[in-house]
């Protein structure tokens, strides 16, 4: 829920600091 979607965002910037 809430937090699965931090998590889908956090994931997401680590992709785009890659």
């Amino acid at each position: 829920s809430e937090i699965l979607q931090d998590f889908q965002r956090s994931g997401n910037i680590y992709e785009n600091i890659k």
